[in-house]
């Protein structure tokens, strides 16, 4: 009687355990998905504020397009 219920209880602790590691494991991908679409968003801004802030590229590319419409 005590083998079956330490069997049961032994059991219901590998499941509880194993469903843990199974939402770790999601929440980890989760959370690297939200990182690289962190990164991605920052380092679009990064360089959208590096084009901004260099007013030579903005010339150049304002000097392009007026040649282009020109």
């Amino acid at each position: 009687m005590q083998s079956i219920c330490l069997h049961n209880t032994m059991e219901m602790l590998r499941q509880l355990f194993s469903s843990y590691l199974l939402s770790l494991r999601v929440q980890k991908v989760e959370l690297f998905f939200f990182y690289i679409i962190l990164f991605k968003i920052n380092f679009f801004y990064i360089r959208v504020k590096m084009l901004f802030s260099d007013h030579e590229i903005i010339g150049l590319s304002l000097g392009r397009v007026s040649l282009l419409m020109g």
